[in-house]
């Protein structure tokens, strides 16, 4: 994780230094917050996970963290393959699978 921590930080120094981001904050601690407000925004529309899901969406945020983005082959790799790889997250989430893919890659990685 060493060498990913370090890319998505020089991110996160390229986007403030760009001006992009007003304060210089490590990526991972801005995917957190904006997966918290995304989770917010889920409630307030009155969606809710189970807990199974929310495991699941905190592997993709950590994800997404460590690697800028997330894509269905990702869940061929750990820790998604050992929580049941892709066909357990179609399970989970079903036909909204790829749509909440697209949303937290869009809304983590902004």
């Amino acid at each position: 994780a060493g060498a990913a921590r370090l890319w998505t930080d020089i991110v996160s120094l390229v986007r403030f230094a760009t001006e992009r981001e007003d304060a210089l904050v490590p990526f991972a601690e801005r995917v957190r917050e904006r997966f918290d407000g995304w989770i917010l925004q889920q409630a307030n529309r009155g969606k809710t996970f189970t807990a199974e899901q929310r495991a699941w969406l905190d592997a993709i945020r950590d994800h997404v963290s460590a690697n800028l983005e997330i894509a269905m082959d990702d869940f061929e790799y750990a820790p998604f393959v050992k929580m049941g790889g892709l066909g357990k997250a179609a399970k989970l989430f079903g036909a909204e699978l790829s749509g909440v893919m697209d949303e937290l890659n869009e809304v983590l990685a902004a």
